[in-house]
């Protein structure tokens, strides 16, 4: 390639991200029934937004005792360990 053609690239691509980053941007949000254009209260929002959604509303995982679980023996271990 020449250089003029790779300028030329470079430039689209620059002003193609640039395009991209301005339309992907949220200028206002409904926040609790009230219009905000404020950036701060925007991202605060977002934020509690998807914290909420990933939280565990339940507590459903299962309870597991490590201490009251038995070893293996000896055998069972020296089973694991040989060759297939």
């Amino acid at each position: 390639m020449e250089f003029e053609e790779v300028a030329r690239n470079e430039e689209i691509f620059w002003t193609m991200a640039t395009t991209y980053k301005r339309l992907n941007t949220i200028d206002s949000l409904m926040i609790n029934g009230e219009l905000s254009s404020d950036p701060v209260a925007i991202e605060g929002s977002i934020m509690d937004f998807y914290q909420d959604l990933y939280k565990e509303s339940k507590n459903w995982r299962p309870y597991l005792n490590l201490y009251e679980l038995q070893g293996i023996s000896i055998e069972e271990r020296n089973n694991l360990e040989r060759v297939f």
